[in-house]
């Protein structure tokens, strides 16, 4: 698919452990530790909420299919991936070196902003089916 091509192109490919990948999967961009602010349902309401060692890693040709994307990352609760989770993941956009991609499960949405000329992404999070039930806005630093 051209997105991936432009990607590809766009983005500095970071290396990672060859089982982290499967063949012919691209990593497009990886980021570090987010911070944002997020609303928590429990009666905690607004806070800062970091994930600080926290990754996110963008994926092109997930699985090996050509024009499949994913969004692997690790947070409080481990290394995970949304399209192993069930979840939809597709690009939902792109222009002037952004690209948007959003995540849909029926328990939660997720949409991440990629921007590759500031190597940065910024993120939300719907969770409302998940056993912490927030609504967060983030932002990372990315190498690429």
């Amino acid at each position: 698919m051209k997105i991936v091509k432009l990607l590809s192109t766009v983005i500095l490919s970071v290396g990672v452990a060859g089982s982290a990948l499967a063949a012919n999967e691209t990593m497009l961009m990886k980021c570090g530790a987010s911070s944002g602010k997020a609303y928590f349902f429990n009666g905690e309401g607004w806070i800062n909420d970091t994930i600080k060692d926290g990754q996110i890693i963008l994926i092109g040709n997930a699985g090996g299919v050509e024009g499949e994307y994913d969004i692997r990352f690790t947070d409080a609760f481990g290394a995970k991936g949304y399209v192993s989770d069930g979840a939809a993941v597709f690009l939902a956009g792109s222009d002037r070196g952004k690209f948007s991609f959003i995540a849909a499960h029926s328990n939660y949405t997720a949409q991440y902003t990629f921007d590759v000329t500031r190597n940065e992404v910024l993120w939300t999070s719907h969770k409302t089916g998940t056993i912490v039930q927030k609504v967060g806005l983030y932002y990372a630093e990315c190498e690429g």
